[in-house]
């Protein structure tokens, strides 16, 4: 974290993003689903460049500590990682 530059930028954006799935049940609570969720969070975030400082998997939601650059709305984020996963 911290402050980053760009040629025509510096920023410092970090968000907290809660992910749940419908209904909030408690599908992470079985390990191989859990693992597969956040690998796959992973490899969303890599793709787009996103930079995930913390990640958390509960048993009903996920937590998400997100910085990524001023370019991209949080809402566009947030459609990106919940359309693919």
């Amino acid at each position: 974290m911290g402050i980053k530059r760009t040629s025509h930028s510096v920023y410092d954006t970090t968000y907290h993003l809660v992910w749940c799935p419908k209904r909030r049940r408690d599908i992470f609570k079985v390990q191989e689903i859990r693992e597969y969720a956040e690998q796959l969070f992973v490899q969303i975030c890599e793709e787009y460049d996103f930079e995930i400082v913390e990640m958390a998997v509960d048993v009903e939601h996920v937590h998400f500590l997100l910085p990524f650059h001023p370019k991209r709305s949080i809402g566009e984020v947030v459609r990106t990682i919940k359309s693919i996963s």
